[in-house]
């Protein structure tokens, strides 16, 4: 038989949270997991090596760069961010084993930017199930956005079906574009399969289309399926997949003497990592894409200045991805702030639903109380300086089902005075 030792008066009140001793004064406030007096651990994961590495990998730097600059001023409600990078190597089977590290081991408050559509997918469920919030997924599969499923999860970027329906809208409307044999490259998972989506419901129609395996990047690249294209007599190429794949593509065509107009998407044409993938400068004058952020060259922006400041600080590349990092850190250390000081898984998601009141660099709202998050782009296309100026007539606005793609109404925020919350 098992006996139970009864509890005093006095360890009966010591275990009860939230009250105090006359004689002490003290109160036991209860603790969240991966919060304490005075820290808030996060974490994510990252392709830090692996075929999406390039550009990627200064990810994780450049929100630790933005979490270093709030800690050094003071922290949020006086608790100081711990950020933690996994390498997942864009590998899903990599991610659920470096998210489950990050949960059991490390004891994370949250999860935010991890990246990838396939690897996300594996981690998503469970987060959800163990009530963990997942903040700014760098993907804009739009299965993230099903709030219903997942209440917990946010994506970072707008959806795929959104930007594939925006992409259709830009070539009807151009007159330079809108009569190019075109011919589609994707990547053959989620991403891909979103954006064909969305091209669907562009009325968005292609001469030749063609998959790529993101494993096989590094060894095979996209030779084939560019060589196809060039066989096709391919006019326009809208290559919808990662930097990596972009890079490939271009220095396929100029290898094979094939020099059609490009489309990439915002996920894959950030001019540095396309430099450093060594695609030569003069390949990349009058590449199109979409964005929703300003670019990294508009020192008049007031979010760019203050960005690139943090980012010099901490000798972070100035990428279009690693500005995304900061906002994105921006957007989750106003969420934190907002909770108050009682810090609580709970409060941060209640938080985040009523995001469209936090201030960000982009040029579309951030819809925290749909999931769907940021809700557009403006097309961008590189001129001769290798600058992104904006060719769009305005910014568009979109959702991922049938709804119409119309010009944003929108008015940012002006710049704080600093990015702190």
């Amino acid at each position: 038989m098992r006996f139970i030792r009864p509890l005093t008066a006095l360890g009966s009140l010591a275990l009860l949270a939230g009250t105090a001793t006359p004689a002490s004064g003290m109160v036991r406030v209860p603790t969240e997991t991966g919060v304490t007096a005075t820290t808030i651990t996060l974490g994510t994961h990252l392709p830090l090596t692996g075929p999406a590495s390039p550009g990627y990998k200064d990810v994780g730097a450049a929100i630790k760069a933005y979490f270093d600059y709030v800690n050094a001023k003071g922290g949020i409600n006086h608790r100081k961010v711990n950020f933690i990078v996994k390498d997942d190597k864009y590998d899903p089977a990599q991610t659920k084993r470096v998210v489950s590290s990050l949960i059991l081991q490390d004891k994370v408050f949250a999860i935010m930017s991890g990246l990838g559509t396939a690897t996300h997918s594996t981690v998503v469920k469970d987060l959800n199930r163990r009530g963990i919030p997942d903040l700014m997924v760098l993907s804009g599969y739009s299965g993230f956005a099903n709030a219903h499923k997942y209440p917990d999860t946010w994506p970072g970027f707008p959806s795929y079906i959104a930007e594939a329906k925006i992409m259709s809208k830009f070539i009807a409307d151009t007159d330079s574009l809108k009569s190019l044999k075109a011919c589609l490259l994707y990547q053959d998972d989620d991403f891909g399969r979103d954006a064909a989506k969305g091209f669907a419901i562009g009325g968005m129609s292609f001469a030749a289309k063609a998959g790529y395996n993101a494993a096989l990047l590094a060894s095979s690249g996209v030779k084939a399926q560019i060589a196809g294209f060039a066989a096709q007599k391919c006019e326009l190429v809208v290559v919808f997949g990662v930097t990596a794949a972009t890079a490939s593509a271009i220095g396929t065509a100029k290898a094979l003497g094939f020099s059609p107009t490009w489309l990439a998407s915002a996920v894959g044409a950030d001019k540095k990592t396309l430099d450093d993938l060594n695609v030569p400068k003069a390949l990349l004058t009058g590449v199109y894409s979409p964005n929703f952020l300003p670019v990294a060259e508009d020192a008049s922006d007031g979010y760019i200045a203050l960005i690139t400041k943090i980012l010099g600080a901490a000798n972070v590349p100035v990428t279009s991805y690693t500005i995304g990092a900061v906002n994105d850190a921006y957007l989750v250390a106003q969420a934190i702030k907002a909770v108050g000081k009682k810090l609580t898984r709970k409060g941060l998601i209640a938080a985040m639903a009523k995001a469209a009141n936090f201030k960000t660099a982009a040029f579309v709202p951030f819809k925290g109380a749909t999931h769907q998050g940021y809700s557009g782009y403006y097309i961008g296309r590189y001129g001769a300086d290798l600058v992104q100026k904006r060719v769009s007539a305005g910014v568009y606005e979109t959702d991922s089902g049938s709804g119409p793609v119309q010009l944003s109404t929108f008015n940012r925020p002006a710049a704080p005075a600093n990015l702190l919350p």
